[in-house]
């Protein structure tokens, strides 16, 4: 049941990252890191595949979820 609620959690966050990402560094929102703010062409493509990151491994945790909930 956790990796079910989890997997939606971090999907929905992945599709936030996604069709809101961060603009500009920001300490409250989106993916930081130090390669990351080297650049602003570092920063956008830092967000794009954080957003994908979160997306695959949100599906992969629902899919565990739901296998490990309907099997028992």
């Amino acid at each position: 049941m956790i990796f079910l609620v989890i997997g939606w959690i971090i999907l929905l966050i992945g599709l936030l990252f996604l069709l809101f990402p961060a603009k500009e560094g920001s300490r409250l929102y989106g993916y930081r890191s130090y390669l990351a703010q080297k650049s602003n062409l570092h920063w956008h493509y830092a967000q794009k595949m954080s957003s994908r990151f979160f997306l695959l491994c949100g599906s992969c945790m629902v899919v565990i979820g739901s296998l490990l909930k309907y099997t028992g």
